[in-house]
């Protein structure tokens, strides 16, 4: 097949050479060889050259397969994983919707002529629907197919009233629940001194980052503790802490709770996506996040945002 385009090549009088890429012949004795043929033209001469291939350029080609087959192998992995990623968009499509419902006629109850105790019952069952309604939102985000386009876009800085206007107003969303548990959730006093800076954020994220940490603590925190919400400027950095004192996180599995579905080796309980949300939203924003233990037992867990040069 090659002597067709090498006359071709003949025929034009092109300078240089074509070379064939290689194949392979096997001898009566079965032994395999590795061949690449070369035509040129020198001189108006026109030459084909047939060489044996050497051992660099046989691993050369051994790589290129095993790269095509590579290749071969990722595009049906894509394929599934887009196919996957379809699935789960539509089941959080179902599932927000009858969630909007429910909302919607238990705020028309609420409007009725009903005991406080049922007021009380209805307002705990609007959290729930809120907190079912943030993990929808969490499997979208992390399974969605432009999750790259989430990593790499760029966010309108948000400058420090506007961070603690956000943090300020989860935290007030969480007094009724935690009260309920006879849980104080309190500010540290030193976060409200004044300071003007920016991080690259988005406002919403922000505010579900915060919504996990704060989740995480009501959920450990005993009856009769504290969690305490506080900021430090680093200089460079921003960190946010919420620390609680509850049992704090058995150090075999401090590592991996930030992991995917990592559930602490319980095979019940929540998906396992609030913290790796955390992780990968506040890593995309070129920050850090982690877990400390307090020195009087509890859990602290804090985020750290890069402030934005002016």
């Amino acid at each position: 097949n090659f002597l067709v385009d090498a006359d071709s090549f003949w025929l034009d009088k092109k300078e240089g050479f074509i070379k064939s890429g290689q194949w392979t012949k096997t001898d009566i004795s079965g032994n395999e060889y590795y061949l690449e043929a070369t035509a040129l033209n020198i001189n108006s001469r026109n030459i084909l050259l047939i060489e044996q291939s050497s051992a660099s350029l046989i691993d050369k080609a051994t790589i290129i397969q095993k790269a095509r087959e590579k290749d071969l192998l990722y595009n049906s992995l894509d394929k599934e994983i887009q196919k996957k990623d379809i699935l789960i968009n539509c089941v959080v499509h179902d599932l927000s919707n009858p969630l909007t419902l429910i909302k919607g006629y238990l705020s028309m109850i609420a409007d009725e002529d009903i005991s406080d105790q049922s007021k009380d019952y209805i307002d705990i069952s609007k959290q729930q629907i809120e907190k079912l309604d943030r993990m929808v939102h969490e499997i979208s985000d992390i399974f969605s197919s432009d999750i790259e386009a989430f990593r790499s876009s760029n966010l309108k800085p948000l400058d420090s009233h506007e961070v603690m206007l956000s943090i300020s107003d989860v935290v007030e969303s969480f007094l009724f629940p935690y009260s309920e548990k006879d849980v104080r959730l309190q500010f540290d006093p030193k976060i409200f001194d004044e300071s003007s800076w920016k991080v690259k954020a988005e406002k919403n994220r922000l505010q579900r980052i915060f919504i996990n940490l704060l989740e995480n603590a009501y959920r450990y925190s005993p009856k009769g503790s504290v969690v305490t919400v506080s900021l430090e400027d680093e200089g460079q950095d921003v960190s946010i802490f919420v620390e609680d004192e509850g049992s704090g996180v058995v150090p075999e599995i401090e590592e991996h709770i930030f992991k995917l579905y990592y559930k602490g080796g319980k095979k019940t309980g929540k998906l396992g996506l609030g913290l790796y949300f955390c992780r990968i939203t506040v890593e995309a924003w070129g920050g850090s996040i982690g877990y400390i233990p307090r020195a009087k037992g509890g859990a602290r867990f804090w985020f750290k945002l890069p402030k934005l040069k002016e």
